[in-house]
C-alpha cells in the first residue's frame, strides 16, 4: 500500500427535517423523522517526488508529438501502468471496467495539462509479476490491453543504454519509444503494416553486392541529422533514395528481404526511433542526435565476426537510417507524414521516393555523388573484410 495512501473517513451530513403532513382517515397527521446517512468519500493521493519528477518529463515531452506525428496522443489514450516503486505504481488511462478499482491520484504541474492519474494495487501486483524486473511489456489483464513501463528498473549497463542515458532521460525517452509501438504496431498493425513485412535477419542479403550500398546507407544517414539548410536535407535525402533504390535492384531472395524486411524495419524501429529523439530533443534537451547510431557506429567499426555483421546491418542500422528519413521528410514539410505511414504498402523509403519524384538519371547522379563523398573505394574494402570474418 502507497505511503501517500490517506485512510477512509467519513463524512456525515443531514438529509434534512422536514414534515409531511397528510391528513389520514381518522385526521392522524403523520411525521417523517430526521435521518442521517454516512457516505464514505473518496481517498485522497498524492504523487511522490520522483513520480511528480517523471510525470512532468511525460507531460513536457508531449507536447512536441504535434510537430513530429500529429494524431500520436497515447499518453491519453491508451492504457498504461507506470511501476514507480516497490509498492507503488501509475494507472494511466484506464478502462470503464477498472474504474471500481481506482484512486484517483491529485497532483499539479503548472503550465501543462495534467492527465488522470490513479492508484490501483491489484493492477500492480500483476504488472510486477508479469514483468518480473523487465523494463517494459506489453499485458493483457481482464481482457483489457495495456502497456507496462517499470522506472525502478536502473538502464542497462550496456553501450546503447548508456549512450540514452547520457542526459539522464533515458526512461523518458525509451518510454516514447515503447509507447509508440503500441500506437502503430501493436494496436493498428494492419494499417501500419499489413501482410509486407517479413522478419528474416539470418537471409537478408548481405553480400559483395550490397554490403557496400549498406555501409554507403548506413554512413549517410548519419548525416541526416546534422544538415542545417533545406537545400543539403534535399541532398540527403536523394543519396537516401537513391542507394536503397540500388539496393532494391540487388536483391535476388524470393521474399525481397531488402524491401518486406529492411524498409519495413524502418518502418518500425525507424518511426520509434524517430519520436524517441525528436520529441525529447528540445523538450528536455535530449541531444542524442549527436550520435544519431546511439553508440552502433563505434561498435560496426570494430566488428570482429559475422553474426555482429548482421546484428548492425541486417538489423540495428534501420533504427537510425529510418528515423534519419522520417527527420528530413519533417524537415522539408512533407504534408501529413503520420497519415501517409499509416498506408501499409508505405515505408519511409517509399514516401521519399514519391516526395522527391527523381528520374532514373537523377538517382544515378546522386549515387555517384554519394559515392564520391563517402569514399566508395574504401567502403568496398571495408566490406571485403566483413564478408571474410
Amino acid at each position: 500500500m502507497s505511503s501517500f495512501r490517506k485512510k477512509y473517513h467519513f463524512i456525515s451530513f443531514l438529509i434534512g427535517l422536514f414534515l409531511f403532513v397528510s391528513c389520514s382517515s381518522d385526521g392522524e397527521i403523520i411525521v417523517v423523522q430526521e435521518t442521517e446517512t454516512t457516505v464514505e468519500e473518496a481517498p485522497l493521493e498524492a504523487l511522490s517526488e520522483s513520480e511528480l519528477d517523471y510525470i512532468t518529463k511525460l507531460l513536457i515531452v508531449e507536447q512536441d508529438l504535434p510537430s513530429l506525428w500529429g494524431d500520436f496522443n497515447s499518453l491519453r489514450e491508451c492504457p498504461i501502468f507506470i511501476i514507480t516503486g516497490p509498492d507503488q505504481g501509475i494507472f494511466i488511462n484506464p478502462q470503464d471496467t477498472y474504474l471500481e478499482l481506482n484512486t484517483p491520484i491529485t497532483y499539479e504541474v503548472d503550465g501543462y495539462e495534467e492527465v488522470p492519474l490513479y492508484r490501483n494495487d491489484l493492477l500492480l501486483e500483476f504488472a510486477k509479476n508479469e514483468i518480473n524486473g523487465g523494463l517494459w511489456s506489453f499485458l493483457q489483464y481482464g481482457g483489457v490491453d495495456f502497456f507496462v513501463y517499470n522506472i525502478t528498473q536502473e538502464p542497462p549497463s550496456d553501450f546503447y543504454s548508456g549512450y540514452k542515458n547520457r542526459n539522464g532521460h533515458f526512461h523518458a525517452s525509451v518510454f516514447y519509444h515503447e509507447l509508440f509501438h503500441t500506437y502503430s504496431y501493436f494496436k493498428n498493425r494492419d494499417l501500419f503494416m499489413g501482410e509486407n513485412h517479413v522478419f528474416d535477419i539470418v537471409n537478408y542479403p548481405i553480400n559483395e553486392e550490397t554490403l557496400p550500398f549498406q555501409l554507403l546507407l548506413f554512413d549517410v544517414m548519419i548525416d541526416a541529422y546534422h544538415q542545417d539548410t533545406l537545400e543539403q536535407k534535399t541532398k540527403i535525402l536523394q543519396y537516401y533514395v537513391s542507394i536503397q533504390h540500388e539496393l532494391n535492384r540487388l536483391d535476388h531472395t524470393p521474399e525481397n528481404l531488402i524491401r518486406k524486411h529492411g524498409f519495413y524495419q524502418e518502418k518500425i524501429e525507424g518511426s520509434a526511433r524517430y519520436i524517441e529523439v525528436f520529441s525529447t530533443l528540445n523538450s528536455l534537451d535530449n541531444n542524442t542526435v549527436d550520435d544519431p547510431t546511439h553508440g552502433y557506429k563505434n561498435y560496426a567499426d570494430n566488428i570482429s565476426n559475422n553474426s555482429e555483421v548482421l546484428t548492425v546491418y541486417g538489423f540495428r542500422m534501420f533504427y537510425h537510417t529510418g528515423a534519419g528519413a522520417l527527420h528530413l521528410l519533417n524537415e522539408l514539410e512533407y504534408p501529413n507524414l503520420g497519415e501517409a505511414m499509416f498506408i501499409p504498402t508505405n515505408t519511409p523509403y517509399d514516401i521519399s521516393e514519391s516526395f522527391l519524384n527523381m528520374s532514373e538519371a537523377e538517382r544515378n547522379v546522386a549515387l555517384e555523388e554519394a559515392k564520391t563523398l563517402y569514399d566508395w573505394n574504401a567502403l568496398v574494402e571495408r566490406a571485403t573484410y566483413l564478408l571474410s570474418l
